[in-house]
């Protein structure tokens, strides 16, 4: 059961993932993080943050992510996970 999620279904796609493509899964911890004033990151803010890491290497896009997600919490304290995954779909030589 995907996640543990008994009897939950959930609809699937097809995709193609080209060559140097990088994909970005999260929990929706993520898109959820919220700010002291209670504005929540978002699908719109969390999308231009992941365009700005285009030409980072996987490791400082990692970073970069991580540092974004901190920086627009600031201090507030977390109110779920923040958990994702960057895969990059290396060039064909």
């Amino acid at each position: 059961h995907p996640l543990g999620l008994k009897g939950t279904k959930f609809a699937t796609i097809e995709a193609e993932f080209e060559a140097g493509a990088r994909l970005l899964i999260c929990t929706d911890g993520v898109i959820e993080l919220a700010q002291g004033n209670g504005a929540s990151l978002g699908l719109k803010r969390l999308s231009d943050v992941f365009g700005k890491l285009e030409a980072q290497t996987p490791a400082q896009a990692r970073v970069r992510l991580t540092q974004a997600l901190d920086n627009y919490r600031a201090e507030y304290p977390l109110q779920d996970d923040l958990s994702f995954v960057l895969v990059d779909r290396a060039l064909e030589n």
